[in-house]
């Protein structure tokens, strides 16, 4: 009887807690697919989920254990997401670089994951809706006060113009080491 009141209290707290990680992954994963992300609502669901199942087996196995450290498989789930959000990270020949914010996410919700694992369910809900508040409301104000050439404006109210003839020395190394490569391809 002791072992089916074990089995029932781990299965109540499990149900929570994936129940818990479903739904933030699945909300990060929806403001992403809003921004038109290639991170959508199944990817950032099965980090959160998946995050929170090793936490969780690693803080159930080490319970009342002499020795073990749950902790050792965050630091892997950080390594681990580290890989998955890199491979989120694009940069065109001559564009800007794409995914960051996307690697970003992936970094965050596993930490979520892995929040919810070991119970910490309202710092994990708390920082769900931050992200998911934030997240519009800063690239409303990035694109409405700050804009996609703010680089470039700065740059010319320096007195460096960088659409023309007046450029630094750094860029006109920098376009004849590009110019370089070209000629030897």
């Amino acid at each position: 009887m002791h072992y089916l009141t074990y089995f029932l209290h781990i299965s109540e707290t499990f149900l929570v807690k994936l129940g818990l990680a479903a739904f933030c992954g699945i909300l990060l994963g929806f403001e992403r697919r809003l921004r038109r992300s290639q991170i959508g609502m199944k990817t950032n669901f099965l980090i959160c989920v998946g995050s929170m199942l090793f936490t969780h087996l690693g803080a159930v196995l080490t319970s009342g254990a002499a020795s073990g450290d749950p902790t050792r498989v965050m630091s892997q789930i950080i390594t681990g997401v580290g890989f998955l959000g890199a491979g989120s990270i694009f940069k065109d020949a001559k564009g800007p670089v794409f995914g960051l914010t996307s690697a970003a996410i992936v970094w965050v919700n596993a930490a979520i994951g892995s929040a919810i694992g070991v119970g910490f369910y309202v710092e994990a809900i708390m920082l769900t809706l931050t992200i998911v508040v934030s997240m519009p409301l800063i690239h409303y104000f990035e694109h409405r006060y700050v804009g996609p050439d703010i680089f470039k404006k700065v740059l010319d109210r320096g007195g460096v113009k960088v659409s023309g003839s007046t450029q630094s020395a750094g860029q006109k190394q920098t376009e004849s080491i590009d110019e370089r490569e070209e000629t030897h391809r």
